[in-house]
């Protein structure tokens, strides 16, 4: 099934994987980490960064609401698999109907649990109702994203390899290959 997602929370809430002072040790510029335009720069860098292990991964590395926007609800099987981890909560589901009204579900009408966190069901003995088969008819505001200084080391690594390569390379860049290397083994294959 088609969906799209999108991150509901504004960039500038989301929090960093680690702290400024640790990305200027990081990238051996200490000197620099009083100055405000690098400041800028350097936290500029560090979202893109932490975007493009996040991208790569399906891991979420901080919290932040996120949204994703489906062509319908499933019929067989009826559960829906929010391709991100981690999820922490469901917190909406609303649907376009067939006749193009929005229809918003209570908590009632769906289950999520802890121990299924990426998945979301019908209630028990219930069935999803009819929804418009267009992309976005239906959306599921979900909570995702590890605790800050919770998430693996590896990807927090991965996000400092590409952070440097970054710095070092001010006119772009793809992920280092040895940032690649430490998200593989984490990264969340969808169909």
């Amino acid at each position: 099934m088609r969906y799209s997602i999108r991150t509901v929370t504004a960039a500038n809430e989301i929090p960093l994987p680690f702290d400024l002072a640790e990305a200027f040790k990081h990238l051996e510029v200490p000197e620099l980490a009083d100055d405000p335009a690098e400041q800028i720069n350097v936290e500029g860098l560090l979202r893109t960064a932490m975007d493009a292990v996040e991208r790569f991964t399906s891991q979420v590395l901080t919290p932040r609401l996120m949204e994703i926007s489906l062509g319908g609800f499933p019929a067989v099987p009826e559960l829906i698999s929010i391709p991100r981890d981690p999820v922490t909560g469901v917190t909406a589901i609303a649907y376009t109907d067939v006749d193009g009204a929005a229809v918003d579900l209570t908590v009632a009408d769906w289950r999520w649990s802890e121990s299924a966190a990426d998945v979301v069901m019908p209630a028990f003995r219930a069935s999803w109702p009819r929804a418009a088969t267009e992309l976005g008819a239906v959306r599921i505001r979900f909570e995702a994203g590890y605790d800050v200084g919770l998430a693996p080391a590896s990807l927090i690594g991965a996000v400092k390899l590409t952070l440097g390569h970054l710095f070092a390379n001010r006119e772009g860049g793809d992920m280092p290959e040895g940032a690649i290397r430490l998200c593989r083994p984490l990264r969340r294959i969808t169909l």
